[in-house]
């Protein structure tokens, strides 16, 4: 499966197959290049690529689906090129539990590197610098209502990304879940060892 010319991976791919892509996702259905459950991941069971693989990983709408994302992230980490990214997107706050199959909340503050930072045996301190993050909204504007919500959503988004870049503390609270139902964590790490 792996090749020099494949550098990017799409972790739980599910319907959202990429073409220059290892597509990975654990339902035989979703037409994945890799069929890989990341819920067996342990000190044994690894991804099925190299160390220092990819140039660029993403993970959208996964890691809530976990209690535990660390082994997962660990992975990634470990698959992950030096100087290369991974992308994450999860539901934020309370917005996470709406769904009966989500597992974990995450709030701004779960994306911190130290969330990343922990001991493993043969990586020594995983090294990740965030290069990003910010919260934002996939609502749809063809209403009238819907265009209303949009420039709403996207008014105080805009404001609140700006405050995150002073403080992510800041703004983890129930409160702005209220304030903005239907908001999403983006997270964009640079591997740096």
């Amino acid at each position: 499966m792996e090749n020099d010319k494949i550098m990017k991976l799409n972790v739980g791919c599910g319907l959202d197959y990429r073409e220059g892509w290892i597509n990975l996702d654990r339902d035989k259905d979703a037409n994945a290049d890799v069929v890989f459950d990341l819920s067996k991941l342990s000190e044994r069971e690894k991804l099925p690529f190299s160390d220092n693989y990819f140039e660029r990983i993403i993970m959208f709408d996964v890691l809530e689906h976990f209690f535990d994302p660390l082994p997962i992230l660990k992975e990634l980490y470990r698959v992950c090129k030096i100087g290369g990214t991974i992308e994450i997107k999860v539901p934020y706050g309370v917005n996470s539990v709406k769904a009966l199959e989500h597992r974990r909340i995450f709030v701004l503050g779960s994306f911190n590197t130290h969330s990343f930072e922990t001991t493993h045996s043969d990586a020594g301190v995983i090294r990740l610098n965030i290069k990003e993050i910010r919260i934002y909204s996939q609502l749809s504007s063809e209403t009238f209502l819907g265009k209303f919500k949009k420039f709403y959503y996207n008014f105080f988004l805009s404001f609140i990304n700006l405050l995150i870049k002073r403080s992510v503390a800041f703004y983890d609270d129930t409160f702005l879940n209220r304030l903005l139902p239907n908001t999403n964590i983006y997270a964009k790490y640079v591997k740096v060892k």
